[in-house]
């Protein structure tokens, strides 16, 4: 079926539904059918400001009656203070849990029988509220009013934040218990020492017991304003209906005053940590600093980065630790997409009596990758999936929105969604060769083991 024949079937459906019976069952049928991009030609970004200079990124899709617009703030847990690590995360889960007027079981009913999706959420860089709901004008208009009260009106209510921190608390007990866990938070502590990247994003038993109601309300008031926000909005409206819905919504903030940009840490010193833990398996983790997202070699990166590690099973630390060597069931590297310089970094697990093995294999791949580079071959069949798959990452609203919030918030070019499959495939052996050895360096890894003792001694 085309789009557009699916497009007149699912229309008059889902009006109906909603007249028939608002609420969940509208949800499940709404959200079932949200392809709605070809994968053919990637859709046009329409960019402009607001009144107060707030930075909008819109794409039309008239396929399905909907919209879904988030709202990205410099308020990720990289603005926590250092006394109150996870603050952000608290604030953002806090804001959909009670408005004025409403606590947080009557705003989950209001919620629910507009058939909306709300939520709030943040990373170490950014804060996302975000609304997905139709587009019918009584459903629209109430969703927008509880969106409105969500970002303009929470009340952090103390027994919720009370009931929260106690969850996770046990969560951090449970993470005691979590090798993958444990790694990793020694390893962002060791790579970004004395920096917002390197503490944990959900706090830790002391600083989540210092966390009141105010520093919650003050985190909010200071970050969750006007000038600090970047809005992206994907749906079934033109641009003069976007414009006059964002400024309604934004309406009721203040403007503020814009965050500062988290600092770019400094580069530490190599190292090597080993964590005992009563395991049979030890986790390696092994890197070094990063680039930007919004750095010009990132897509070349990319590919060199899909031949190392990236790929899959058709990767060479694969080939050269799973296929050869059968050190592990997995191995994988990657480039954390952040706004400081964030990281490279190698993981995989093995058996104890293996790791040393496993750890001496992966910096002589390194090495050899760095010196020698890829082969030709290697570099087309990464630039072919690359591109081919791209269109897959625009086939929905869902999809299509990610991006935007990644092209606005990191200063991406507008044209990056058009550009991006040509950039991919001209990029060619030599200039994999350029962005390798000048980004990977595993002279300056930082490693952390964590594991039981070497069944072998």
């Amino acid at each position: 079926m085309s789009i557009d024949r699916l497009s007149s079937f699912v229309r008059p459906y889902l009006v109906h539904s909603y007249l028939a019976q608002p609420g969940r069952m509208l949800l499940g049928i709404f959200m079932s059918v949200c392809v709605v991009q070809t994968a053919t030609a990637a859709p046009e970004i329409q960019v402009w400001e607001t009144d107060q200079g707030v930075p909008v990124y819109f794409v039309e899709a008239h396929e399905i009656p909907m919209v879904q617009i988030s709202m990205g703030f410099k308020a990720g847990s990289g603005y926590d203070p250092a006394a109150k690590l996870g603050v952000s995360s608290l604030m953002s889960q806090l804001l959909t849990m009670g408005v004025v007027g409403m606590n947080q079981d009557a705003l989950a009913e209001a919620i629910e029988s507009t058939g909306a999706q709300m939520g709030a959420g943040s990373d170490a860089d950014k804060m996302v509220a975000s609304l997905k709901t139709l587009t019918e004008p009584e459903v629209l208009d109430k969703a927008s009013a509880l969106f409105a009260s969500i970002l303009s009106e929470p009340t952090f209510p103390v027994e919720v934040l009370n009931r929260e921190r106690a969850r996770r608390l046990v969560g951090l007990e449970r993470q005691k218990q979590s090798p993958g866990a444990m790694a990793g938070k020694a390893f962002a502590a060791t790579l970004f020492p004395d920096h917002p990247y390197g503490r944990p994003a959900s706090g830790d038993e002391n600083t989540l017991a210092a966390i009141e109601r105010t520093d919650l309300q003050a985190f909010y008031e200071k970050y969750v304003v006007q000038s600090n926000v970047v809005v992206a909005v994907v749906g079934d409206m033109n641009r003069p209906q976007v414009e006059s819905w964002v400024e309604s919504l934004l309406e009721s903030l203040p403007v503020g005053e814009p965050a500062v940009s988290i600092e770019t840490p400094e580069v530490p010193v190599a190292s090597e940590q080993f964590i005992p833990f009563d395991s049979q398996q030890s986790t390696i983790l092994l890197g070094h600093h990063g680039i930007p997202r919004g750095h010009p070699d990132y897509i070349a990166l990319s590919v060199a980065n899909y031949i190392l590690g990236g790929g899959g099973l058709v990767s060479i630390l694969s080939d050269e630790l799973r296929e050869k060597r059968g050190l592990t069931y997995g191995v994988s590297s990657g480039f954390s997409r952040m706004a400081s310089a964030g990281s490279f970094t190698v993981r995989l697990q093995t058996r104890n009596d293996k790791r040393d093995e496993a750890v001496a294999l992966i910096r002589q791949v390194l090495a050899d990758y760095t010196l020698n580079g890829p082969t030709q071959e290697q570099v087309l069949n990464a630039v072919k999936h690359l591109s081919g798959s791209f269109p897959l990452s625009t086939d929905s609203n869902a999809k299509v929105g990610s991006l935007l919030m990644a092209i606005g918030y990191y200063g991406l070019p507008v044209g990056y969604l058009q550009t991006y499959t040509n950039q991919v495939e001209s990029i060619d052996l030599a200039r994999v060769n350029e962005v390798i050895k000048r980004h990977m360096r595993p002279d300056e890894f930082v490693q952390v083991v964590l594991g039981g003792s070497n069944t072998s001694d």
